[in-house]
Formats: C-alpha cells, structure tokens, sequence
C-alpha cells in the first residue's frame, strides 16, 4: 500500500491533482480466486474476474484522511476459500507527501 499522486509518469507528473491511496494485491495461494471486495477504510472496490495463482493488481483509492492511516482489508466479505485467512489486512501510515515534480513537456522542432 502506498501513497500516490493520480497521473504520476515515472518521476513526474504532468499536472497536480489528489493524492489517492494505492493497495498492490497478490494471490499467493494454490488455487485461482473468484471475485471479491477490497476494503480501505470503509470504501468498498470489486475485483471482478478474481486473481489467478501468482497473478497481482493494484486498486486506486481516490483523496486521503487527515490522520493518515489506511486499513486495508482483502477479500473483506469472506467470498474466496482460502487456506489463510490471516495475511488478509495491512495497515499503512501515510507520510505528509512532497509533491513530485511537474513533467517537462518534450519539444520537437519542425522543418
């Protein structure tokens, strides 16, 4: 989980616009998983298509909170069977953001 401006490419960014919070999930088990929902502090998003063995996918959860501490819960309604139900929740404490440097638009010159 991790702290991201919207837009970001590479190093920059090619205007200012709100931060959101980013959750990376990654199926670790055996078996492929069908849909199911992701929680970060009382905002809901599905996974539609579920995640095959090994596969990964990355949600964006738009704006941020004063205190700065995200709870993020997979699978939050209990609709994958899994042999772990453990390593489901990851908290984060979001740092005061710099904002990342505006892109340099690239010129080409004409003949």
């Amino acid at each position: 989980m991790y702290l991201e401006m919207d837009g970001r490419q590479g190093g920059c960014v090619n205007a200012y616009s709100p931060y959101g919070i980013r959750v990376q999930i990654k199926n670790v088990g055996a078996a492929n998983a069908g849909p199911f929902f992701v929680e970060l502090n009382g905002i809901l998003q599905e996974v539609h298509y579920g995640l095959l063995v090994g596969q990964s996918i990355e949600l964006h959860f738009a704006g941020t909170i004063p205190s700065g501490q995200y709870e993020a819960t997979v699978d939050v309604t209990n609709q994958v069977v899994e042999s772990r139900e453990d390593n489901n929740t990851f908290s984060f404490h979001a740092p005061t953001p710099t904002p990342p440097p505006l892109c340099v638009p690239t010129v080409t010159a004409t003949p």
